[in-house]
């Protein structure tokens, strides 16, 4: 994220999201397809219909503000089907209206393109949000098969991605001995 959207993020953080989204339209005038820009965008929206809503479904269908932040989301998968982020954040957002199938659905894409792509130690967190939040609504579901899945296909991401991480810095490491 630049040092400019990270200042507007702060900005919406300190109390201040109607600000941050003004900032934001302006940065989506100039290029409507600024993925990290239409998904902050779409994250502080979220944030201010959460707050609103008190985190009720009912309030949040009705939110003009949900439904703009969806759009958001849905922008970003238009661009890219395989941004893991936006699928993590559409997942949230169905989480938060109870539609815990939907959520689960996105959960699973940005599982399977973290699974299937070159993840690198950069992109744990994503990985940690994405089997975090499945494995838990499996649980709330009672599908326990689902999350005996996902923990042993998330230590299989986690070994692989260490392994990667680790030959990298062996690598590095042998590189910068042979320039001394």
């Amino acid at each position: 994220m630049s040092r400019k959207l990270e200042r507007i993020r702060d900005v919406a953080i300190e109390g201040n999201p109607a600000l941050a989204l003004t900032e934001l339209e302006t940065i989506l005038a100039a290029d409507p397809g600024d993925v990290e820009a239409l998904r902050l965008k779409g994250n502080i929206l979220e944030m201010r219909a959460l707050n609103r809503a008190q985190y009720t479904a009912d309030k949040l269908l009705r939110s003009r503000d949900y439904v703009a932040a969806r759009a958001c989301y849905e922008s970003i998968l238009a661009i890219d089907k395989d941004n893991t982020l936006a699928l993590i954040d559409m997942g949230d957002h169905f989480r938060n209206l109870g539609a815990l199938e939907q959520a689960l659905g996105y959960y699973e894409q940005a599982i399977d393109r973290l699974s299937k792509g070159r993840c690198s130690w950069s992109r744990r967190e994503e990985m940690v949000e994405a089997f975090g939040q499945a494995i838990e609504l499996y649980r709330q579901l009672g599908k326990e098969s689902d999350v005996v899945r996902l923990m042993t296909q998330r230590r299989r991401l986690v070994h692989r991605m260490r392994s990667r991480r680790n030959r990298d810095l062996s690598r590095r490491s042998s590189a910068e001995r042979g320039r001394h």
